[in-house]
């Protein structure tokens, strides 16, 4: 007899395997993990490292709120592609949310192909 309550195994997972799970996906996938169940609701907001593949300016907003909703200790922050998406100016925006949090790694990644900028 088959019991009409759904299995819920993604809940049951043991807080070290959920931690890797997110680790392992990229930003934007784990903030979609909240959708899984009440369980994983706000698990990505005590992610310990962000990393973010800025590929246009609208994830900067994306960055921003990540970090605003952010509630644990950062141990790295890095951003890929930061010239290129205007990143500077997140910077000077959310450098009061960063200076507000433990944390211990700062990565701004430069895109390499483009050629350098002259004045």
């Amino acid at each position: 007899m088959v019991s009409n309550q759904r299995l819920d195994r993604i809940s049951s997972l043991p807080k070290e395997v959920c931690n890797l799970v997110l680790e392992s996906s990229q930003i934007r996938d784990a903030v979609k993990t909240s959708f899984l169940s009440k369980c994983w609701r706000y698990r990505w907001m005590s992610m310990h490292n962000l990393v973010f593949e800025l590929k246009d300016t609208n994830l900067m907003n994306f960055v921003a709120k990540v970090l605003f909703l952010h509630n644990d200790v950062i141990s790295k922050f890095e951003i890929r592609n930061f010239l290129d998406c205007g990143a500077v100016a997140l910077m000077s925006i959310n450098g009061c949310m960063l200076s507000r949090k433990t944390l211990s790694h700062l990565v701004l990644l430069f895109h390499r192909q483009k050629p350098p900028h002259q004045v």
